[in-house]
């Protein structure tokens, strides 16, 4: 097996890796995966449990990771510290573009929703803009998670792609909302498609008002462009 299957295996058990005692945790978060000592993999987690509480007690021996169907050793478990909630002004800026259309829309709208579901609602909000050839204002700044979730629920698909319009044209893409954010301001932009788009001008509006800006791409890898934006802006 090459190495980037046995990396590929390597993630996809240790997304299972609570599942030998499933009242630990409900939601699992990989990311920082080291592969430079192969076969030694480490990686940092995040997990929560039933309740919504961060897991910081896990042991080796309720950590179970197999490659090929057989069981490896763990060498040890570090519990991250436990974080504290921030306030947030959140922007969800979405892709209705025509392209959108059936399961990309799908995954769209049930990552919105997720994201929704987890943000903690009486200490921060959160706002819903979309775009196609025009950008909107959905559901201003609120902190009525029903009203978020039937906003996101609504949304339909049609048009072309701007990203541009996305982000800060016409006071009504994602940028021009966040701006009016009460907490520490982040925008996290949704879309499958390629779109016209100035990253020069987007990385120094959101700079402007120290915002952090993630994308979530469907079906195609992060254009350059919007990786730039994200590196220049996750640091401030």
């Amino acid at each position: 097996m090459s190495l980037v299957k046995k990396i590929i295996l390597f993630v996809i058990t240790l997304v299972s890796l609570l599942g030998s005692n499933a009242a630990l945790a409900q939601q699992l978060t990989i990311f920082n995966i080291d592969t430079t000592k192969y076969p030694r993999v480490k990686a940092d987690f995040f997990a929560i449990d039933n309740l919504e509480k961060q897991v910081i007690t896990l042991t080796a021996e309720q950590v179970f990771i197999s490659e090929n169907g057989i069981a490896q050793e763990v060498v040890v478990v570090v519990n991250p510290a436990a974080a504290k909630l921030k306030q947030l002004s959140l922007v969800l800026t979405m892709d209705i573009s025509g392209s959108m259309q059936g399961p990309y829309m799908k995954l769209a709208k049930s990552a919105a929703k997720a994201i929704v579901n987890k943000l903690p609602l009486d200490i921060s909000e959160c706002a819903i803009t979309s775009f196609d050839d025009a950008s909107f204002v959905n559901a201003d700044f609120t902190i009525d998670k029903n009203r978020l979730l039937q906003t996101i629920e609504a949304l339909t698909p049609a048009g072309g792609t701007n990203y541009n319009k996305g982000f800060n044209k016409a006071n009504a893409g994602g940028l021009d909302i966040l701006k009016n954010g009460l907490h520490e301001k982040v925008l996290i932009f949704l879309t499958d498609g390629y779109g016209d788009v100035s990253p020069s001008e987007i990385i120094q509006k959101a700079k402007s008002m120290s915002a952090k800006v993630y994308v979530i791409t469907l079906g195609m890898r992060a254009p350059e462009e919007l990786k730039r934006i994200v590196e220049a802006t996750n640091g401030n």
